[in-house]
């Protein structure tokens, strides 16, 4: 029998099940007094049973047996048992705390109990693109089983909502499941729509029985499930992220209250997650409620679930894997957009209906935090004070860098060092323009030059210009960026060579206010590298191994813990496509969370840590994971003592065809401390370079620096000193070199 034919008559058992059971249930609602009484919280004004839940378990089991005996089912499948005791545990708790309250620990603890029952039998192995280890898989499955349990039960607020919503993406489900073959999620989700179909009967507004915790938690648990299942054993990869997509809605809202209640004062942790648990009326179906008649949400809300669900099926039938990808921050920003519209209609109703402009301002007083502070973005105004000039609305701050005025014993970094009299400086200007405190143009332009005495084919000019626009309307802040680099200077310690190359960087994206100080970042970029063809190091042409193109997508939550530090959880995906070497291509994806700190902090920076799963998609290179780190970090310490720390870890491609990339760690350490009261200070900094390569015969290079300075103050912007400081190199399978450099520096304005 085919998946299609045998959902349909397990659909058709279900709804002739709902539709006789229902009457049934709601009189012995009543007369075992399993009654939703009316609340502070409650929109109902009578008594409804609450025995909706029961019947629609009876649906499921009465359409999964059906779908049993019409071979839909294996009846040896560990999976489908698993999940049959999952759900049942599901519901009984739901039934308890209908009946007598459960704690939430002890809600949460049995619906992880139950997921843990049904991810760790048959672990997730991929989501979309991206494979994940087994433990890793299961873990983000009982998340996911658990949120989005949870997530419909909160979206049971107003009459029929939770049952429309269910009935649209078990439907479309169904349908995904005819499309993969799957008879058993065909079955369960073809039940599922159509036991909600027929509760709507009872269940539209105004309702005549309620699918309370058990029904609501019930069918959360079993769409969980079925997004898990299908995505689990789809053949593309639209098809995996298609169900999770379809979803969007309740797992969503659900995760932007959370973040709201999560983000508020009190500071306290403990505090923090009580009300992340605490119900309150600040989901997107009670916000729009409060401005517009139920029915008219309830319809509204059907309609954008039911669209996002046609979308995800028509990725899957095109293989569409970047539309499939890109529902999700649609999904986001749409539901954010849906919140904050229905706040402020639900203010403007409040103050028509208000006589006095004390109620006004009572209402405005009274409201949620997010109205006055999350949903309107502020542009950073500190160049104002910061601006050494200004011109009207230009603002500017020149500086001008002298670090090497003396001697390099050894230019090329090589054995037999060569020595030269260096003079190396870079003149910068900083320039801010406003327009009326909405927008914001900021531009950077240095032009590091350098002169050697005796190599003049080494002398260079290397101009750097950056330019960056930020547009903020509302809770939106919309910014595109650009840098050109052309340089001459060494990319890093695995070239020696001074190579001529242009580095291209444009990025473009939008910041969404979705708290008081929660934000969401939304970024896509493109990096280009292009070295001049007869540039050469070893034998090898750079441009052959080096010449390339990074396109990336980049999602961060920032939450403003403080005014003077951030917290930033970020993912990123990026592939990297060469021009001429197309064995060495990869996809990234890199996942960090990280703090920023203001510089009145006493602890200034920023530092973040991480993985990245490094994909190759050539035969050069092979596939790696790694952690992966960046810190630059600034402490005031007593005695006017300033200790600075950097650090990083991260993967970099070789110019050599030989190895093709290496693993980069760098640590640091530096102090300086104020001689006396005098004009003097005195700082010294220690840094530690090691390449770790890959891909051919073991070579592991470290490079050692140290640097001292002794600086005069001559006022506020100038400084006057000597640095002396040497590098050094030692290399497993490749030459070593050292190098003193000492020489005058002369600093204004940095």
């Amino acid at each position: 029998m085919s998946v299609a034919l045998i959902g349909t008559i397990s659909a058709f058992v279900a709804v002739a099940v709902c539709l006789a059971a229902l009457p049934v249930a709601a009189w012995l609602g009543r007369r075992l007094g399993w009654l939703d009484e009316p609340g502070a919280r409650k929109r109902h004004a009578a008594s409804v049973p609450f025995t909706g839940g029961c019947v629609i378990f009876g649906c499921l089991a009465a359409g999964g047996l059906a779908a049993l005996l019409l071979g839909g089912f294996n009846t040896g499948s560990v999976r489908i048992a698993s999940f049959a005791v999952a759900v049942a545990v599901v519901f009984a708790v739901g039934l308890l705390e209908d009946l007598r309250g459960c704690p939430v620990a002890g809600r949460v603890a049995a619906q992880g109990a139950a997921a843990c029952l049904v991810a760790f039998l048959e672990p997730v192995a991929r989501i979309g693109p991206v494979e994940i280890p087994p433990l890793a898989g299961s873990l983000l499955a009982v998340v996911w089983l658990v949120g989005v349990t949870n997530a419909i039960n909160l979206l049971d607020g107003l009459d029929g909502l939770a049952a429309s919503v269910a009935c649209l993406v078990a439907g479309s489900l169904a349908v995904l499941g005819v499309l993969q073959g799957d008879s058993a999620s065909t079955a369960v989700a073809a039940v599922l729509c159509a036991a909600c179909a027929g509760f709507l009967r009872w269940n539209w507004r105004p309702a005549r029985i309620f699918l309370g915790d058990s029904g609501a938690l019930t069918v959360g648990f079993v769409l969980a499930w079925l997004a898990l299942n299908l995505a689990s054993g789809a053949t593309g990869e639209a098809g995996t992220l298609a169900p999770f997509m379809m979803l969007g809605l309740p797992a969503f809202d659900t995760l932007l209250v959370a973040a709201g209640r999560f983000t508020e004062s009190p500071a306290r942790l403990r505090e923090r997650f009580r009300r992340v648990v605490t119900a309150d009326r600040r989901h997107l179906h009670y916000l729009l409620a409060a401005a517009k008649g139920e029915r008219a949400v309830v319809l509204r809300l059907c309609a954008f679930a039911g669209v996002v669900c046609l979308l995800a099926l028509l990725a899957v039938a095109s293989g569409m894997v970047v539309f499939a990808a890109a529902l999700a921050p649609a999904q986001l920003l749409a539901v954010a957009w849906m919140r904050r519209a229905g706040r402020r209609a639900a203010i403007r109703r409040a103050a028509r209906a208000s006589a006095a402009p004390l109620g006004l301002l009572a209402l405005l007083a009274a409201a949620s935090p997010e109205v006055a502070t999350a949903q309107r973005s502020r542009l950073d105004d500190g160049f104002r004070s910061e601006a050494r000039m200004q011109f009207g609305a230009l603002y500017l701050t020149p500086s001008f860098t002298l670090d090497r005025f003396g001697v390099d014993t050894n230019v090329f970094n090589t054995v037999e060092a060569e020595r030269d009299f260096v003079v190396a400086g870079t003149p910068a200007v900083d320039a801010w323009i406003p327009f009326r405190r909405r927008a914001l143009l900021t531009a950077s332009v240095a032009a590091r030059g350098e002169w050697f005495e005796r190599f003049e084919g080494e002398r260079s000019v290397n101009p750097d210009a950056r330019a960056r626009f930020d547009l903020a309307a509302g809770p939106l802040t919309f910014f595109a960026a650009g840098r050109r680099l052309d340089t001459r200077q060494r990319p890093s310690f695995d070239i020696d060579v001074r190579a001529r190359r242009v580095e291209t960087e444009t990025n473009g994206g939008v910041r969404v206010a979705l708290a008081p100080k929660l934000s969401l970042d939304l970024e896509v970029a493109e990096d280009r590298v292009r070295f001049d063809g007869d540039e050469f190091f070893e034998g090898t042409r750079l441009a052959e191994t080096l010449n390339r193109e990074e396109r990336a997508a980049r999602a961060s939550f920032r939450w403003r813990a403080t005014p003077l530090s951030t917290f930033v959880l970020a993912g990123e995906s990026r592939e990297m496509r060469f021009d001429l070497s197309p064995e060495r291509d990869s996809d990234n994806l890199v996942v960090t969370l990280g703090g920023e700190f203001a510089p009145r902090a006493a602890m200034a920076g920023s530092a973040e840590v991480g993985v990245r799963r490094f994909e190759a998609l050539g035969a050069a290179v092979s596939d790696v994971t790694e952690v992966v780190a960046s810190a630059e970090l600034e402490f005031a310490l007593p005695a006017d003592v300033t200790a600075t720390l950097e650090a990083s870890r991260d993967i970099e491609y070789s110019f050599s065809p030989l190895y093709q990339y290496y693993i980069l760690n760098r640590y640091g350490v530096g102090i300086g401390r104020r001689i006396g009261n005098g004009p003097f200070d005195l700082s010294a900094r220690v840094v530690r370079d090691e390449n770790d390569y890959l891909g051919g015969p073991g070579r592991r290079d470290v490079i050692m620096q140290h640097f001292a300075t002794l600086r005069y103050r001559l006022n506020e912007s100038v400084r006057i000193g000597l640095r002396v400081g040497d590098v050094r190199r030692t290399s497993t399978a490749y030459r070593g070199f050292e190098a003193l450099q000492a020489g005058l520096v002369f600093e204004y304005g940095s």
